[in-house]
């Protein structure tokens, strides 16, 4: 439609139309592009509301923030909390800055992602670690250790001399140490991702690490111990419920044929109940 020298780069379709005699194509290509971005944005906040909700109602955060909306049943106040800052995030941050710390941040996360697979995989269960010998594990960590060493020596090696010898030693190391099917893939995720983490500028981890440090420490100064509290007062309340557990038919009905007397039922009956119900019922399955 145009020459590729007269492209714009920040509205390149809607300038090309303008360019070649539909100016009216301009504004619908703009209307599409702006209801793809609402609707990137709207399916976005939807996903991490609701995780964000969990987090809540787990104490890993303040619990109001895993209220759900007694109406229309959605997290009210995560999607609000999160929307809020996150909107005057976009509107008074650089773009590029934006974009950066959202790769590190993502890349990261795939990275670990990669790892956990390969420690899960050489890795025993609960039932059979006793039997996991001291060459065995430390096998593993220095396979671990190596892949780690080697992505992140090759990232940074590939960034520095982008010459194609790289990807011949990262062939030949998957060869040596990794097994086919097992741990091909995520090793291969672990050093793709840690050549895509070596391409970002060095301003992007610096501010993933700022924000990596404030969640650090709301975890370790809020969330372990709140989350802590919950789970013994979840473990409480079970316990008491428990104990007060009304008695089963079964066993109104054993004492009932071993004493014949109904007012035995009194000391199975909980507080406030009526042990002639229970009795009524243990006739009619002694009738059964």
């Amino acid at each position: 439609m145009v020459p590729y020298t007269s492209i714009e780069p920040k509205a390149a379709f809607a300038a090309a139309f303008e360019t070649a005699g539909m100016p009216w194509m301009r504004v619908i290509v703009a209307l599409g592009a702006l209801l793809g971005i609402v609707t990137g944005v709207l399916v976005g906040s939807m996903a991490v509301s609701r995780i964000f909700s969990a987090v809540g109602r787990a104490h890993l955060v303040f619990p109001v923030i895993g209220h759900v909306h007694p109406k229309y049943n959605t997290p009210a106040v995560a999607a609000l909390i999160l929307g809020v800052p996150t909107t005057v995030l976009a509107l008074l941050s650089d773009l590029p800055m934006l974009i950066n710390l959202v790769s590190a941040g993502t890349l990261f996360v795939f990275g670990v992602v990669a790892l956990a697979l390969i420690v899960k995989r050489y890795t025993f269960p609960p039932s059979l670690a006793m039997n996991q010998s001291t060459a065995q594990r430390a096998l593993r960590t220095a396979l671990i250790v190596a892949i780690c060493g080697t992505s992140i020596g090759l990232g940074l090696a590939y960034n520095l001399d982008s010459r194609y010898w790289v990807y011949l030693i990262i062939i030949g190391i998957h060869i040596v140490l990794t097994v086919a099917l097992h741990v091909l893939v995520p090793a291969a995720s672990l050093m793709i991702n840690a050549w895509l983490c070596s391409t970002l500028p060095a301003e992007a981890w610096i501010q993933y690490a700022i924000f990596l440090a404030i969640i650090l420490a709301v975890y370790l100064l809020y969330s372990c111990a709140s989350s802590m509290a919950l789970e013994e007062h979840s473990a409480l309340r079970r316990g008491r419920s428990k104990d007060h557990a009304p008695p089963a038919l079964e066993d109104m009905v054993r004492v009932v044929s071993e004493t014949g007397d109904a007012k035995a039922l009194t000391e199975l009956a909980p507080h406030g109940a009526d042990p002639s119900k229970g009795l009524q019922g243990a006739k009619a399955v002694d009738l059964v």
